[in-house]
């Protein structure tokens, strides 16, 4: 397993918006919350649900995210992220019920303040 560590903490912009968007998970574990931060043209593709164009369709995923997660007793913790320019990325981990965790990465393209496109990748033998 990777070591967890944050990316300096000053950083650009874009990791600015990185570090506020998933102090929001962690802290609240409240992916509703995360709305702020998309775009209504936005694109958001998940491993496990699969894609989601535009923010009501977004919106309505966080918001099921939000229920499932806390059901299963799952949660999210970031171990880095970076970002520059209109692209950034976060490297993040899993907490599973029976205390297995799984790594992912996040891939972000920005407009803006805001998040554009976003690609949420895991291993198929991290999901297995």
């Amino acid at each position: 397993m990777w070591p967890v560590r944050l990316v300096n903490q000053m950083g650009t912009d874009r990791e600015q918006l990185l570090r506020s968007y998933w102090a929001i998970i962690e802290k609240e574990q409240n992916y509703s919350a995360l709305s702020e931060y998309y775009l209504p043209e936005s694109v958001l593709i998940d491993p496990v649900y699969g894609p989601f164009k535009g923010y009501d369709a977004i919106k309505a995923f966080l918001q099921r995210v939000t229920t499932d997660m806390h059901e299963l007793d799952i949660s999210f913790t970031v171990a880095e992220v970076a970002g520059e320019g209109d692209i950034g990325w976060s490297r993040w981990c899993i907490q599973l019920p029976d205390g297995n965790k799984k790594e992912g990465v996040s891939v972000y393209r920005f407009k803006g303040d805001k998040i554009l496109y976003q690609h949420d990748y895991i291993g198929a033998n991290e999901l297995g």
